[in-house]
């Protein structure tokens, strides 16, 4: 299923060309350098599985982890006259948690997008 950037809660319009400028990204690191999205916004895309095919082996919840390390490294790099402790940023592989389930998977999509859901998304199409 294809979905519009646009429906993600609390996506900016530059975050939407920002993206769609960019592609394709070979991984997440590479997104999240250039992409130049906030924290929330990168969590939100990764829980509705619109960053899987930067996955590989690793699960969702495995992207989520790496997604904060790597805000946490954009927050801690050395000013003016400070060595860096480490040039390059860690890519995690597999941590051994779980792949969401399709239960969590659909509450995340909801969650995430903009959709009503006051009422069965099927209403409209029955007789």
């Amino acid at each position: 299923v294809r979905i519009s950037l646009s429906t993600v809660h609390g996506i900016s319009d530059d975050e939407v060309a920002r993206i769609t400028a960019g592609q394709p990204y070979t991984s997440l690191q590479d997104f999240y350098a250039r992409a130049l999205l906030k924290l929330p916004t990168v969590e939100r895309l990764i829980s509705i599985g619109a960053l899987d095919q930067l996955k590989g082996e690793a699960s969702r919840r495995d992207l989520l982890l790496q997604a904060t390390e790597l805000h946490r490294q954009a927050r801690t790099r050395p000013g003016p006259g400070q060595l860096p402790l480490s040039t390059t940023p860690h890519t995690a592989g597999s941590s051994g948690l779980r792949e969401m389930t399709a239960r969590e998977r659909l509450d995340a999509e909801l969650g995430v997008l903009k959709i009503d859901v006051s009422r069965h998304l099927m209403d409209d199409h029955h007789r």
